[in-house]
């Protein structure tokens, strides 16, 4: 309770009964000599009664509350000592551990990305060419329609032998009436352009002379749903020609 005066506890008690007999040990050896000379008394016997009036003394002043505000203050002070002279040095050394291994890691992530990054420009060196639809323009002429697409490639190189596979569905009244490369510079040969009798199916094999974009022109007979497959595209495309 607020204003009542608490004793002292056993750890507190041997703590300063430590710190005052090693300040009057000195003082109680040189009385002790002087009084065993005197009275013949045994020096045991007269540190003894010493120590225990020591004891007894400190018991009783240390009622006083001014004494434990002291020794609270004391007690406090040796705790922040203990905490920088001892615990403090090691928290900073874990702190200097774990930034260092904070460090490393950073540079381990950094790396890894950059090689994560190499693989991916390695990977997409190594991976071939495709194709993609560009945009495909109908015009209705005199058989029909006629459609123009064009194609982008992935890659600034050659592509070498292109293939387009065009498909109308069975159920489908129109034909396939052309199928023919719309570029400036290509090669071809006599089996470039193979159509099917039933005009359903259409296949057509070029080569571009130098690096642009393929251009093809098909022309049917009529309204029709129609698929494109190639040796470049990596889905086949359907489209609706009306």
């Amino acid at each position: 309770m607020a204003g009542k005066p608490q004793s002292l506890s056993k750890g507190q008690a041997e703590e300063v009964t430590r710190i005052l007999r090693k300040k009057l040990v000195a003082y109680v050896l040189v009385g002790s000599t002087i009084l065993v000379a005197l009275t013949g008394a045994s020096l045991w016997g007269v540190m003894k009664r010493v120590e225990n009036k020591m004891e007894e003394l400190v018991a009783r002043q240390f009622e006083e509350p001014r004494i434990q505000e002291v020794v609270r203050t004391v007690a406090t002070e040796r705790a922040d000592a203990l905490m920088e002279e001892q615990i403090q040095p090691e928290v900073d050394h874990f702190m200097s551990e774990v930034n260092s291994q904070l460090e490393e890691l950073q540079v381990l992530a950094a790396r890894t990305r950059e090689l994560e990054q190499e693989i991916a420009n390695m990977a997409e060196l190594a991976r071939p060419p495709s194709l993609s639809l560009v945009s495909a323009e109908t015009e209705q002429v005199e058989a029909g329609y006629r459609i123009t697409f064009l194609f982008a490639p992935s890659k600034n190189e050659p592509l070498g032998q292109i293939i387009f596979v065009v498909a109308l569905p069975d159920a489908s009244t129109a034909s396939i009436l052309d199928f023919w490369p719309a570029n400036n510079a290509y090669s071809t040969n006599e089996e470039s352009e193979q159509i099917l009798e039933n005009g359903k199916q259409a296949r057509l094999t070029f080569a571009l002379l130098g690096v642009e974009s393929p251009r093809v022109t098909l022309t049917v007979s009529g309204t029709t749903q129609l698929t494109i497959h190639g040796n470049y595209l990596d889905e086949p495309i359907d489209l609706r020609v009306e």
